[in-house]
């Protein structure tokens, strides 16, 4: 049994005694004002299928920007997909004043340098979360559902809270939308937002006063015209719950799935910028449904008003899936959102990278 100790002492005394990994070099470049942006985002994944973990951190300037990511599965099956091809750990660099896009793999240390269109990366595997297929509802073919009523509502809660240095509030906020189909079938989608603002310091609103005019700007120069450039920030809804509503029901007219999505809009006018949403959505009812029989206007009522009801109930603390969670929920946070003085080298591919494209 002493010889059995001594020699695990000798094994960690041996490690200990690793020389470690040479230091990065000190970035000498100059520094110039640049937003600094960062976000933490979780979800339960649509209908409890491939959670998610992701951080983001950006840096921008009037004409170019550098998007670091990393993506981490969260349950048993995401996870295992995340072990077998790797952390999903990238950086994208785009310059506008070269029309150049990059893409660094930070693992690897090698890179791809694009048009500012982009371009294809053979043998590159996709992230995991895009290889899980996600849950869809089985619709009538060739069944189109349209937008027939919505109901807006948020409620200021009166508390604070201090999220990630924001001195913040709360707002609860529904809505609500009846879908409808030809034969008079019926379904309502039922979106609750527990928001945390805070009032914009002079400091926040030059950094996204900066990343507007780079939105703007790369507009520009992919399509020749201004634009919005969504990046899911706070005051519209995230990307990830309008992809996970959309593609869960489907069958709806371009004007209907932007007139579903308006909520976005209507967060705009809640009292200071979100520093942290809380997202559930569900989805219930038989519009466009296989089989099933025309829903009475009494029961579109009552699931329309059951709807906007539960988006102000509680919910159990419950550590198992119920009938009573939504199809759908996220967490976003601001970790941090300033302008801070950056090294001009995080714009340019780092020395000892290989190019592993044309």
């Amino acid at each position: 049994m002493r010889r059995i100790i001594v020699a695990i002492a000798a094994i960690a005394a041996a490690g200990c005694a690793t020389t470690p990994p040479p230091a990065q070099e000190p970035d000498n470049t100059p520094v110039h004002p640049t937003a600094v942006i960062e976000t933490h985002v979780t979800s339960n994944g649509l209908k409890g299928m491939f959670p998610f973990e992701t951080n983001e951190r950006r840096y921008v300037r009037a004409n170019m920007s550098r998007e670091e990511s990393s993506f981490k599965g969260t349950g048993t099956f995401s996870g295992f997909l995340v072990n077998m091809f790797g952390p999903n750990e990238d950086a994208v660099i785009e310059r506008l004043d070269r029309s150049t896009r990059v893409t660094l793999d930070l693992r690897k240390k090698q890179y791809t340098e694009c048009p500012l269109q982009g371009c294809s990366t053979p043998g590159k595997s996709a992230p995991a979360a895009e290889q899980q297929k996600q849950p869809t509802a089985k619709r009538e073919p060739g069944c189109v559902m349209h937008v027939a009523r919505t109901r807006f509502s948020a409620k200021a809660g009166g508390q604070k809270r201090n999220i990630n240095g924001f001195e913040a509030t709360d707002y609860h906020v529904a809505w609500v939308a009846t879908l409808r189909d030809s034969k008079g079938r019926s379904s309502t989608s039922t979106l609750r937002i527990d928001a945390w603002t805070t009032p914009l310091t002079r400091d926040m609103r030059e950094a996204l006063h900066v990343e507007s005019a780079y939105a703007r700007a790369y507009e520009r120069a992919l399509h020749g015209r201004a634009g919005s450039r969504s990046r899911g920030r706070p005051g519209a809804l995230p990307p990830e719950v309008a992809k996970a509503m959309l593609g869960y029901i489907g069958q709806l007219s371009a004007h209907d799935r932007a007139k579903l999505l308006a909520v976005g809009r209507r967060l705009e006018h809640v009292r200071g910028h979100p520093v942290r949403l809380h997202v559930d959505w569900d989805y219930q009812g038989n519009a466009c449904a296989e089989s099933a029989p025309p829903a009475s206007k009494s029961g579109e009522s009552k699931s329309f008003l059951s709807g906007l009801g539960s988006m102000f109930s509680g919910k159990k603390d419950s550590g198992q899936k119920n009938a009573d969670e939504p199809l759908f929920s996220m967490t976003y946070e601001i970790k941090a959102l300033k302008m801070e003085n950056v090294h001009d080298g995080e714009f340019v591919v780092p020395t000892g990278y290989r190019r592993v494209n044309g």
